[in-house]
């Protein structure tokens, strides 16, 4: 029985390789079956749905200020046809997220966290970039992709074999996650850095605060910062980031950036604090 549960297993494998290849296997992390309205559609449904369990902060300075700085980065993306919305969420956690379409939010601890307006736009800007690339679309591409090769191995393994191959669906599908799917989150991660940069320049944003705000997190000890634990353990190491940064703006042209102020940012600061004072 064990031997032929391998047979079962390798006869799965193989085809799951040759269905790989056939679809051109080292474009799998361009691979985007999603029209741009299909993505917006899922973000809006998404949104919907996450927004029941969030904070949404209601504070209209606050949130007006950082649609005001999303929107600055919009407009020179790559994806400004989309119509991005970004949204505050009243969270300690030292993070920010994008859903699919142009959906973002910024925790309000990301604020409180950033010494600068240029810290806080670097952040805004990844976020904007993982839209601007579509990498939601393309990871659920992939999984959309997996589940047609699982599809296929289980008619196949009836066929072939006799049997239904749910078992071995779950252990293909357990080497498709676990592998590549990983990989192509960390590549993300520093293709959103890259667009970010590029897009903090072109607005006239100095990208030398994405490089300030890597450095302050570098400084940090991650263990006894419950506030960073989620970024730090999304995102690749934070000095292969600073690394990339710097040789990223090394290579831009010259340009006269907007001065690097926290004056607008240290009101909203005082904003949040009085709010957290009353509560």
């Amino acid at each position: 029985m064990f031997r032929k549960n391998i047979n079962n297993n390798t006869f799965i494998l193989t085809m799951l390789a040759m269905f790989l290849f056939q679809t051109n296997c080292s474009q799998v992390g361009q691979y985007n079956t999603f029209s741009t309205d299909e993505e917006i559609l899922i973000g809006q449904r998404y949104s919907s749905q996450i927004e029941k369990d969030l904070s949404i902060n209601q504070n209209t300075e606050i949130n007006r200020y950082i649609n005001e700085i999303g929107q600055k980065l919009v407009a020179v993306s790559k994806r400004n046809n989309i119509q991005f919305t970004f949204k505050v969420v009243n969270d300690n956690a030292v993070n920010a997220f994008a859903l699919p379409g142009g959906f973002c939010y910024v925790n309000t601890g990301l604020i409180l966290f950033s010494d600068n307006e240029s810290q806080l736009s670097s952040v805004i800007s990844h976020e904007i970039g993982h839209v601007v690339a579509a990498h939601s679309a393309k990871r659920m591409s992939k999984s959309r992709l997996i589940n047609q090769v699982l599809a296929l191995g289980e008619i196949l393994g009836m066929i072939f074999i006799g049997q239904s191959t749910t078992e071995n669906a779950l252990i293909v599908a357990d080497i498709a996650s676990t592998g590549a799917l990983l990989k192509y989150s960390r590549n993300d991660e520093l293709e959103a850095d890259r667009l970010a940069i590029q897009q903090m320049h072109d607005a006239g944003i100095n990208p030398k605060g994405s490089q300030q705000f890597f450095k302050k997190i570098s400084s940090k000890d991650a263990n006894n910062s419950t506030a960073l634990d989620q970024i730090m353990s999304t995102h690749p190491a934070t000095e292969d980031r600073i690394k990339q940064a710097a040789k990223i703006i090394e290579k831009l042209p010259n340009k006269n950036y907007a001065t690097i102020t926290n004056k607008r940012l240290n009101k909203i600061k005082e904003l949040l604090e009085t709010a957290d004072t009353k509560n």
